[in-house]
């Protein structure tokens, strides 16, 4: 009889793991630098790894990491790879961010609209009127130490005396 298979409470979703790829390879500075260099066309390895003050085998990690998330394409001519930027993994990251976008905008123009409308018809909740001192919050007051409950320092250290 085979294992029981623990099951997660999200399905796995193909979708889902490849905008978290899209967004993993997007989160170190490197590798968005490099894409935007990709931007203006195809180039070489090592001019890409030019800018940054690292090693081409520390560089070549940051590559690797956009190929796997589809966002490059190396090529191998001569002796040299040439990287080019592919540009259809981006598409369900910008509309994953513009559905958010829209969705945070909605509910500040609610909100606005609630003030707004709060300001036209004025704040129903009673205030204090300036003749009346507003009620204080009450004070939590500390105990008075008791005397049955002092505590001594043991000197002995454990010894007998």
């Amino acid at each position: 009889m085979p294992p029981a298979v623990k099951r997660s409470s999200r399905p796995h979703v193909p979708a889902q793991v490849a905008l978290d790829a899209v967004f993993g390879a997007l989160s170190h500075r490197v590798r968005r630098e490099t894409l935007d260099a990709l931007g203006a066309g195809a180039q070489s390895l090592t001019t890409l790894a030019a800018p940054h003050a690292m090693t081409l085998a520390a560089f070549m990690k940051h590559v690797r990491m956009l190929e796997d998330a589809g966002l490059i394409a190396c090529t191998k001519q001569g002796r040299s790879r040439i990287c080019a930027l592919v540009e259809q993994p981006l598409d369900p990251a910008a509309a994953w961010i513009d559905e958010r976008r829209r969705m945070w905008n909605d509910r500040l123009d609610a909100l606005g609209r609630h003030l707004y409308h709060q300001a036209q018809i004025g704040d129903s909740r009673p205030r204090p009127s300036p003749a009346s001192p507003a009620r204080k919050a009450p004070v939590a007051r500390r105990a008075p130490a008791r005397a049955d409950r002092v505590v001594t320092k043991r000197t002995t250290k454990g010894k007998k005396p």
